[in-house]
């Protein structure tokens, strides 16, 4: 049920300063029931699961014989790799790797159909883009579990107030590891990459979302103010559970 002082809410656009109407605020509120992130304690462990990947979906640049990692992971051979900024890494043609990074943070299902416990109808998706990012394609703190007619908040299907409040949940929750994300690097001897990880907005010029060849472009903002719960998930033995937690500025 939606709060029911919602209609005495006062939230501030964080770019026009307008305050948001009802229907903005029932539209975030009710996106969330649909979206589940990953338990902050989880992440706090190992923030990236497996920084040796990225995706890329090209075969442009990528080669099949590795220079100095592996060829086999988890037992089974791995055949596409590609070097950046001096770095080998693993080069995933999908996101079926985020999938298995989800999986292995939260016990959640999503790839062996084979399992009686398999979950359809969600998809991983990343929070803050850079899939081609070693360091974003599989943290925790990137990756969010969405219904399926839900999972095109981004990119040329934005809804800029669901994609800041999103931003803002997981930067909340996760904010000891957001807030120097160099660090970050340093730990998983990444080549540091500029990305924004807080709560972000679009950039707006004209009135018009700002756009450099075809991606949008964001600016940091202050973090969405909650009023609601969000879902996230825990590992529980061979399960997981389910609980709500209120991202606090």
């Amino acid at each position: 049920m939606i709060n029911e002082s919602i209609d005495r809410l006062s939230i501030k656009h964080p770019i026009t300063n307008d305050f948001l109407s009802k229907k903005d605020k029932n539209l975030i509120e009710n996106f969330f029931k649909n979206v589940y992130l990953i338990d902050p304690d989880e992440i706090s462990e190992n923030p990236v699961i497996h920084p040796e990947f990225v995706r890329i979906a090209s075969d442009k640049e990528t080669y099949s014989k590795p220079n100095y990692l592996k060829n086999t992971f988890q037992g089974k051979k791995w055949s596409r790799y590609i070097t950046l900024n001096g770095n080998e890494y693993r080069a995933a043609k999908n996101n079926v790797r985020a999938k298995y990074a989800f999986r292995d943070y939260t016990n959640v299902n999503l790839t062996n159909d084979k399992a009686p416990n398999r979950l359809y109808g969600y998809t991983v998706a990343h929070i803050f883009g850079g899939a081609d990012n070693p360091l974003l394609f599989s943290a925790g703190f990137n990756l969010a579990l969405i219904l399926d007619g839900f999972v095109k908040f981004n990119e040329q299907h934005l809804n800029p107030q669901i994609y800041w409040a999103l931003t803002s949940a997981t930067y909340l929750l996760n904010r000891n590891l957001l807030e120097n994300p160099q660090n970050l690097y340093e730990m998983f001897e990444i080549p540091f990459e500029d990305k924004i990880l807080s709560p972000l907005f679009p950039k707006i010029v004209n009135n018009k979302i700002k756009k450099d060849k075809f991606k949008i472009k964001f600016q940091k903002v202050d973090p969405f103010p909650f009023w609601f719960d969000v879902k996230v998930i825990k590992k529980c033995v061979a399960n997981y559970k389910i609980t709500k937690i209120r991202p606090k500025i």
